[in-house]
């Protein structure tokens, strides 16, 4: 609804200012007419003016409600119009990291060469991190056994990382943003540069609307790496 505020054209097919104002209007309008009428009954006692109470009310009401159910619709419209298509998806990668909320803030820069995109990245849970495929991470994990026996003693506090990723979508230019997303501790440490995942973001607004995409099924990730290969 903010992106509707915040376009003149969006508004203008909704009634805008002019169409809207009878919103507040016809109230106003009512409450002095009516106040008008109730005066002149006192002063006259004639049953004229109860008739005209009763006009005034039951038109202003019907008037007022018609013109919001008008607008309410318009809305409606105008922003499934404005939304339809809003949202774009891409493939993120790792350039920069960074912990917030700690005092050796951890930052990683990136040393890829000419921005070439991994492969077959997959992502962890609700709020899991960017992962690489197995064959590239093997040697930077802890060996299972070691994980069981530590299972006790893991932190499960989370923290907020600060993203910086380099986005091919899969419509448009490519462009880097910075994305806030919290991660259990212990998977905030495991992150590293070049580790990347599916993303979306508002078309208007990519570089300050990137999130980390997780709730999309396998199929679906694989046909946005696929299109975003091919932009």
């Amino acid at each position: 609804m903010d992106e509707v505020r915040a376009d003149p054209q969006a508004l203008r097919q909704i009634g805008g200012v002019k169409g809207n104002v009878l919103i507040v209007l016809v109230p106003v309008v009512a409450v002095v007419l009516l106040t008008i009428a109730w005066l002149q009954w006192r002063a006259s006692d004639s049953g004229l003016w109860l008739g005209v109470i009763a006009v005034v009310l039951v038109a202003s009401v019907l008037i007022w409600i018609s013109r919001v159910k008008a607008i309410m619709r318009q809305a409606r419209d105008v922003l499934g119009h404005h939304m339809a298509g809003s949202v774009g998806y891409g493939v993120g990668v790792v350039r920069n990291i960074r912990i917030l909320g700690d005092d050796d803030d951890a930052s990683h820069e990136d040393d890829a060469i000419g921005g070439e995109e991994p492969e077959g990245a997959v992502t962890d849970g609700a709020d899991g991190p960017l992962r690489p495929t197995e064959d590239t991470t093997a040697e930077h994990l802890p060996d299972r056994a070691e994980m069981d026996d530590d299972a006790e003693e893991k932190d499960l506090s989370t923290v907020e990382v600060e993203l910086t990723l380099s986005v091919s979508p899969v419509q448009g230019s490519r462009f880097t943003a910075v994305s806030l997303q919290r991660y259990a501790t212990l998977d905030a440490l495991r992150l590293e540069t070049g580790q990347h995942g599916p993303v979306r973001y508002l078309r208007r607004t990519p570089e300050t609307s990137t999130a980390v995409e997780t709730r999309l099924e396998p199929e679906s990730v694989q046909k946005i790496y696929r299109a975003a290969a091919m932009n």
